[in-house]
């Protein structure tokens, strides 16, 4: 799998989990988007990409809105 199948891997996740209308659904699609992050992040981290520190800032902030609700 290549970086940018990873990047819409995990924008199909974060979009999925902020369409979901219940917890359950909108919890799974947030896991999955994590891993998904996770996996970025060790691919930035292994070729040095100076986006890796703020890739990770960003998306804690973005999934926790979503998990909030704060963002649709």
């Amino acid at each position: 799998m290549d970086l940018n199948d990873l990047y819409f891997r995990h924008q199909l996740s974060v979009m999925r989990a902020g369409s979901s209308s219940d917890e359950q659904t909108r919890g799974m699609h947030l896991t999955r988007a994590d891993e998904l992050a996770q996996r970025i992040g060790a691919w930035q981290r292994r070729v040095g990409a100076g986006a890796a520190s703020m890739w990770g800032a960003c998306l804690a902030a973005a999934h926790r809105d979503i998990a909030l609700g704060a963002v649709s």
